[in-house]
């Protein structure tokens, strides 16, 4: 339990790219495209009923991570939000 509690804690000091997808039936789609970046950054929901995705990535990745994004919104419709607004 310790080793859990510590990785997430790790998770949550890396850089991180919080998006919110406006239809959220794309979220499975974002999931697969970034599953072949997963060596740029991870994708997790963090809030399924408002489709807001966190891409948890590293300082040194965060430019490409936006840049793969910037590529994205030509086929998903999704806006970059601030950490504050993930929740509401």
């Amino acid at each position: 339990v310790y080793n859990l509690l510590t990785q997430s804690a790790k998770l949550d000091e890396m850089p991180s790219i919080y998006i919110k997808i406006k239809n959220k039936s794309e979220t499975v789609y974002l999931q697969s495209i970034w599953g072949t970046y997963s060596h740029i950054a991870w994708i997790r929901t963090e809030d399924p009923v408002n489709g807001i995705m966190r891409l948890i990535t590293t300082e040194d990745l965060v430019e490409d991570a936006r840049l793969i994004l910037d590529r994205l919104r030509n086929e998903i419709e999704f806006e970059e939000i601030e950490h504050e607004e993930r929740s509401g």
